[in-house]
């Protein structure tokens, strides 16, 4: 069972942390696999590369790269090559050992499987531009660990042209505290494509992802008339039901990797999916969010209420799992509206200056 390309240790412990224990204070989110597999994909991980994860976790990444490696060895040597070829990082060591539990199960004993602390200069990779490709899902807005650094340090690992598909929190993207981080980046290197994932994918944390797609040391400016993508993903081939994520058809998943393996082959964009923004439209610091580029759907009236349903019921989930959430007030919250006229019980109207006055 073990020698599938399916990753049980993984699932298992990622199950057991997810259901069974208060993840969220530990930090660990885990990037579910049919994700780590879609990310293969886009920077298509082949048996020449050297690849490398600096906050691997159980290896999600690494297993799906090695699969991906495999499948595309030519010979018994690409294969003992692929087995060399693979390193991750990971500060947390029963983490770490099921990384290389993981690796070794798959026949791959000699990768590099390091426990460290990747932010730290002494147990950051050693072989400095020296990978071809690199995965990433950095820890989700822990306190002295922003999501940038672990940006930065993986571009590092990476030779020239080197490409990065990295799962990351969706605010260093678009917040205005990110804006001159975002233009340092594109003055080393170039964005590629940014594809937004459904916010339930890490269920029951909630955390609005990207998958941030970039080629390392090649400045954006040096060809800032070539498209970027911008993407989004409503369905992933999973939905949330009874409180956990089942299969559902649909995945979208396979049309955006197809729309940006077309847009870098130089071919026209054909997707309802995804549009192409120039490089130098996003030089000045500009948001990278793909929601900032795509056209907004008009929203029937049904699609507002089921909204507001789903707005609430996530409140009330919160509330259930963190308590003390509930404790919290917000300073003068109905101050801003104490200059409103008085709206009736059950009724409803558009907010504009005339209802106002």
């Amino acid at each position: 069972m073990l020698h599938t390309d399916t990753d049980f240790l993984g699932m298992f412990y990622e199950a057991f942390l997810r259901y069974g224990y208060d993840n969220n204070a530990l930090g660990i989110v885990f990037t579910p696999r049919h994700v780590t597999r879609f990310c293969a994909e886009l920077i298509d991980a082949k048996s020449t590369d050297k690849v490398i994860d600096i906050a691997c976790g159980t290896g999600g990444f690494l297993v799906a790269a090695f699969d991906r490696m495999l499948a595309s060895a030519p010979s018994a040597a690409a294969v003992q090559h692929v087995k060399r070829s693979l390193a991750g990082f990971d500060a947390n060591p029963t983490v770490w050992s099921l990384a290389m539990l993981n690796m070794f199960f798959r026949g791959d004993g000699k990768s590099n499987i390091v426990q460290g602390d990747s932010l730290k200069a002494a147990d950051r990779p050693p072989h400095r531009q020296s990978y071809t490709k690199a995965f990433l899902n950095p820890p989700f807005s822990q306190a002295g660990e922003p999501e940038y650094r672990f940006i930065d340090i993986s571009m590092e690992a990476l030779a020239p042209e080197g490409l990065l598909a990295a799962v990351v929190y969706a605010g260093v993207f678009a917040d205005e505290d990110h804006a001159q981080w975002r233009r340092g980046f594109l003055a080393k290197h170039s964005l590629l494509g940014m594809i937004s994932l459904p916010e339930d994918l890490f269920y029951p944390t909630a955390a609005p992802t990207t998958v941030m797609i970039a080629k390392a040391h090649v400045p954006q400016a040096a060809d800032a008339d070539a498209d970027v993508l911008m993407g989004r993903i409503w369905n992933d081939g999973y939905v949330k039901l009874k409180s956990r994520r089942v299969e559902a058809p649909g995945s979208q998943l396979p049309a955006l990797a197809a729309a940006f393996e077309r847009l870098q082959q130089g071919q026209d964009l054909e997707s309802e999916l995804a549009v192409k923004v120039k490089g130098q439209a996003l030089l000045g610091g500009s948001e990278w969010s793909p929601q900032q580029w795509l056209p907004q759907p008009h929203a029937s009236a049904a699609e507002v209420e089921r909204a507001m349903r789903d707005a609430a019921r996530s409140v009330f989930q919160a509330v259930a799992k963190y308590p003390d959430v509930a404790d919290e007030a917000l300073d003068d919250f109905c101050g801003a509206w104490s200059n409103l006229p008085p709206l009736p019980l059950g009724t409803s109207g558009p907010i504009t200056a005339t209802s106002r006055s």
